[in-house]
């Protein structure tokens, strides 16, 4: 297990208005084990601000459906990222991302790209793995809570708070 602390940077004006999303994570990363899909793929982390999607009204709403059409996104005072009910006002998220290959110099790497591999580990990429711990930095200063990279079968990386 190693912990790995992620510099954020703003997301953009357009991430917050659409989706909500505060911060980016200033890197990418390749995940490590056959637990995650698209292991090779870059990952980047994601912060929410679910205040965004209160939990009401006909889109929303704890008897609305949840995620893929099925289900109720059930209680909670916000709707998060995954449309399921929460009281959290933040989702921390990590998702993989197309790699970026072209024929003039901004693949996956350059700044050009928007995808720079975090270069904190030997061959220029940090590797992440399932049980890894991640404590976030965030652009004006200050730390996470530390977070557990984990998965479940099909789904891919997942974030959870560790206690």
């Amino acid at each position: 297990m190693t912990t790995h602390v992620v510099p954020l940077s703003d997301g953009s004006e357009y991430d917050f208005t659409h989706y909500g999303i505060l911060f980016r994570s200033t890197f990418v990363y390749e995940t490590n084990g056959s637990a995650f899909p698209n292991s090779s793929f870059p990952h980047r982390f994601t912060v929410w601000n679910n205040s965004v999607r209160p939990n009401e009204g006909p889109l929303y709403g704890p008897d609305a459906k949840g995620p893929m059409g099925v289900g109720k996104i059930g209680p909670g005072a916000y709707v998060d990222p995954h449309r399921k009910g929460t009281d959290e006002l933040y989702s921390y998220l990590i998702g993989s991302e197309s790699t970026v290959i072209t024929n003039n110099g901004t693949n996956t790497g350059t700044a050009a790209s928007g995808q720079v591999w975090c270069p904190t580990l030997e061959g220029g990429h940090a590797f992440l793995a399932e049980g890894d711990v991640i404590i976030f930095s965030y652009p004006r200063g200050g730390l996470s809570e530390p977070f557990k990279l984990s998965s479940t079968p099909y789904s891919g990386p997942m974030l959870t708070r560790m206690v």
